[in-house]
């Protein structure tokens, strides 16, 4: 606590106090020595109540001076503050109100209003009823990554409020620590005096979370200026949500039907039953819903299977019974459907006598497990040959080319494979023993055109297995916090150490193995890619084909690399995406419309390796629609960040235990914003409380003569 006064030169008054002590001094009685013999009979009495009339006089005189002090005080008007929203009289003040705008400030408690309603009326009432004329503004939009909604102070405080009534959340997660940042380099570029931050949030503890929380951000800032947390909500929220939604395995034809499956999470505290979600292709809902019954922080998938009538994009959504938080009641899916996926299996090291030892065998089985059985269609048709010449002939009409365990190529099948490849096939290399590493290098890394995505080094035999934490690729990432399916428990006893170029911005490390060295190298080439494995896929290299989960790893390559040419469409709220076109639609004019029906034209660069064209502002969730002189082109799914469902707030102990700064004030959403602060901000005037005090002590100090001068 501060003291402050309004009248400090009165202070001098105080010396006032010391005229009861100077009166009693100068007024001592002189007794005069008396020598009578009867005196001593009375001497006992005498000595027994002399000490307790001083100290009826020092009682007396303690409350006349505490009284005179009393006044002098009160006249001086002292004002009591908290420490670091003190007062500083009518200078100028700038205040940065950071606005949590995530999704998760939408969801409703009760009625129409949501936290986020709740949040900017806090906010609005800050601006028109504690600020006053003269004082300065700025707004930082809270979601990832933040945003200065208003960045310079602004003097203008109705415009200020009149841009917050038109704001609404966004589809963005939460990010406090770069909001902190934000909001301390606008502090830093203003030159007044007195700063303060307003933080208004349903105070996610999600947000607060790993990199997110940055204390030493808020630390700074609850130094710089005075900090103010307003949470608008408190308690946990209960919410279920559409986790995410995925293909379960390789690419969609019309021959097989696809395998969706969404993760349905719930958040709450409390189960939740009679859950019902459901497929929807092409805005339109398809079979039966699937009900869910969900424990508390259970999360379940639910499973679809879907027939597509026609090939091409189509946009499907799984959708889940409504609750208070409507934004994460979706998820989304973009899924190009093909009339037939062909794969070219190249079988360098064939096995007359035992073919089911082969790789090539192990690999055609992953792509089409039916096939050999007949059971059912397949998605992809692969087509196995030992003849390793590659020609045009050879490689027209196939979307994926396997070379397995290939000890030379000619000069003709580099050329074709090159074309392949920067034509939109894809490419998955996989080595063995035929392969001599100074062969490799020489044709297909230092001559033309240089297919291979990273340098052979030495054969290993040292025993080794896959990092799933390495997963961090899109093709991979499904496999990298699996419950079901378990790549690190293959064991690779072969493999060839890769030296992909680090200066070579095409060329990327999918997956390593446990001593971190490259196991799965991808190449980005043209319009196509390729994917160099570290290692084979027989059983004397490793026993990956024997584990199960081989299938879902092949099935998952060849979807992503029979779609090079089509570039990701599944993404992330704030990725960015780069479509490969066609040369002849370099001047073409792109047209993107957004999950609202914005359209925004977006014009393609054209470099040697072709046309491109740059999707950027993904910050809606939905499905955003790219076309070429009004001719569809694609379809790009954009999902919410999945953690921003998790409503459980961070309790105030739990805030004050990071955030080390001891002056920041928080403000409860009950708390009367505007009184509080403007009470926090004024002080509280303390003199009319030391007046009552003065009466108070006139009325005992009479009592008190009266009692003690009688007794005198």
């Amino acid at each position: 606590m501060v003291f402050t006064f309004l009248n400090p030169i009165l202070l001098w008054g105080l010396t006032a106090a010391a005229l009861p002590l100077l009166i009693h001094l100068l007024q001592r009685r002189r007794y005069t020595t008396v020598r009578w013999a009867a005196m001593q009979f009375l001497q006992a009495s005498v000595n027994v109540r002399s000490r307790r009339l001083r100290l009826e006089q020092l009682l007396l005189l303690l409350i006349r001076t505490l009284l005179i002090a009393l006044v002098i005080l009160a006249l001086c008007r002292p004002v009591l503050h908290a420490s670091r929203l003190a007062g500083a009289g009518r200078e100028p003040r700038y205040a940065v109100l950071v606005l949590d705008d995530s999704f998760s400030m939408g969801y409703r408690p009760e009625g129409d209003s949501s936290t986020f309603d709740r949040a900017r009326d806090r906010a609005l009432e800050l601006l028109e009823k504690v600020l006053r004329r003269g004082d300065a503004a700025s707004v930082v939009l809270a979601s990832d990554p933040p945003r200065a909604l208003i960045g310079k102070p602004s003097f203008d405080l109705p415009g200020v409020a009149a841009r917050l009534r038109a704001l609404r959340p966004s589809d963005r997660g939460t990010n406090y620590g770069k909001s902190a940042r934000l909001a301390l380099e606008l502090l830093q570029q203003s030159r007044i005096a007195q700063q303060e931050v307003y933080l208004f949030t349903d105070n996610q503890a999600a947000g607060w979370a790993g990199e997110k929380r940055d204390a030493a951000a808020w630390d700074a800032l609850a130094r710089k200026a005075r900090l103010v947390v307003a949470p608008a909500a408190e308690g946990a929220a209960p919410n279920v949500a559409v986790q995410g939604v995925r293909l379960v395995r390789g690419p969609v034809t019309q021959r097989a039907p696809a395998h969706i499956e969404a993760v349905v999470t719930n958040f709450s505290t409390s189960p939740r039953a009679g859950l019902f979600a459901r497929l929807e292709v092409d805005g339109k809902q398809t079979g039966s819903a699937e009900k869910l019954d969900l424990q508390p922080g259970q999360s379940l998938p639910v499973r679809f299977q879907y027939l597509f009538d026609k090939p091409g994009m189509h946009p499907c959504t799984v959708r889940i019974t409504g609750d208070r938080l409507a934004a994460d009641d979706a998820g989304y899916l973009a899924v190009q459907v093909h009339r037939d996926v062909r794969a070219l299996v190249v079988n360098g090291a064939p096995d007359a006598s035992a073919p089911e030892k082969d790789a090539a065998f192990f690999l055609q089985a992953a792509l089409a497990p039916s096939s050999l059985s007949g059971e059912e269609p397949v998605a992809v048709q692969p087509t196995v040959v030992t003849d390793t010449t590659l020609d045009k002939k050879t490689l027209k009409g196939f979307d994926l080319v396997l070379l397995a365990n290939v000890a030379v190529l000619d000069a003709e099948s580099r050329r074709s494979l090159g074309e392949f490849a920067q034509n939109g096939g894809g490419v998955l290399i996989f080595l063995g023993d035929r392969v001599d590493p100074q062969v490799y290098n020489g044709q297909l890394l230092e001559s033309q055109p240089r297919i291979l995505p990273a340098r052979l080094g030495a054969l290993s035999g040292t025993r080794l297995t896959l990092d799933p934490a390495s997963f961090t690729h899109a093709a991979l990432a499904r496999f990298r916090t699996a419950q079901d399916i378990e790549l690190n428990t293959a064991q690779f006893t072969h493999s060839f150490v890769l030296q992909p170029d680090a200066a070579d911005r095409s060329v990327h490390v999918m997956a390593r193995f446990s001593n971190g060295a490259p196991a799965l190298v991808e190449k980005q080439f043209g319009l196509g890619r390729l994917v160099l494995c570290a290692s084979g896929v027989n059983p004397g290299w490793t026993d990956l084909p024997l584990k199960p989960a081989f299938l879902p790893l092949i099935q998952q390559l060849a979807a992503y690399l029979s779609t090079a040419a089509e570039g990701p469409r599944n993404l992330r709220l704030g990725e960015r995406v780069v479509k490969h076109l066609p040369l002849s639609e370099a001047n073409g004019r792109v047209t993107v419309t957004d999950p609202h029906g914005t359209d925004a034209t977006v014009r393609p660069n054209v470099t040697a390796e072709g046309a491109t064209v740059a999707i950027e502002d993904l910050s809606q969730a939905g499905f955003y629609r790219v076309a070429i002189a009004q001719q569809p082109l694609d379809v790009i799914a954009v999902n919410r960040e999945p953690e921003e469902s998790d409503l459980h707030p961070l309790r105030e102990a739990d805030l004050r235990h990071f955030l080390t700064a001891r002056d920041w004030a928080w403000l409860p959403p009950a708390a009367d914003l505007s009184a509080t602060l403007a009470r926090n901000r004024q002080g509280v005037e303390l003199w009319r409380y030391l007046l009552f005090a003065a009466m108070g002590l006139m009325a005992v100090e009479s009592l008190a003569a009266q009692m003690l001068g009688r007794r005198s």
